[in-house]
């Protein structure tokens, strides 16, 4: 089980994502960690990569099933 925590863990925060938010070089981080670094920085760079990502950041739908399923007992197949 401490596969799935980390695969679900923010880099950023090192807890089970919030809000999750993938970026173009497919690094996710909570909406909020993701927000905080790139204030903290005053730039919009991937926190891991350091790429550049100008737009906004998508919702990850998967993460976020995940998320929320996974703590709850809910498998999937």
């Amino acid at each position: 089980m401490d596969s799935v925590k980390e695969e679900l863990s923010c880099p950023v925060c090192h807890d089970i994502f919030k809000a999750p938010v993938i970026l173009s070089c497919s690094h996710s981080f909570c909406k909020e960690c993701l927000q905080q670094s790139w204030r903290t920085k005053k730039t919009h760079k991937c926190p891991v990569s350091i790429q550049w990502w100008i737009y906004s950041c998508a919702l990850n739908h998967c993460l976020v099933a995940y998320t929320i399923c996974v703590p709850k007992g809910i498998v999937f197949l």
